[in-house]
């Protein structure tokens, strides 16, 4: 995966429209992809910023939440996230863990 050649692409558009929040998005996810994750919650965060209705944009900052070891923001989000729309597939973890999340889930709602 080219990931310089994807942030300058991104970076384009973004150029040519700040308020493009699928750049601000694919920036999030190249940051996410390497491993930096505090760079990728500020993308996510601004492309929600534009897009607050975007369940996707909610699962990717949940993930960079939870990379930053921040479980109870990230289980927010993703509940967040089903509320949009609970047919999204990224809210929802494999079947082998659905179970602890789901309790997670539980738990997190009754603090």
């Amino acid at each position: 995966e080219d990931y310089e050649k994807a942030t300058a692409c991104y970076r384009a558009a973004l150029r040519l429209d700040a308020r493009h929040y699928n750049a601000w998005y694919g920036l999030g996810t190249v940051y996410y992809r390497q491993e930096k994750f505090e760079l990728s919650e500020y993308h996510f965060r601004h492309a929600l910023g534009i897009n607050g209705r975007s369940s996707v944009l909610y699962c990717y900052l949940g993930m960079a939440l939870h990379a930053l070891r921040r479980t109870a923001d990230a289980l927010d989000l993703l509940r967040r996230a089903i509320a949009l729309d609970a047919r999204n597939p990224l809210a929802w973890p494999p079947r082998r863990s659905a179970n602890r999340t789901r309790k997670a889930l539980l738990q997190h709602s009754q603090l």
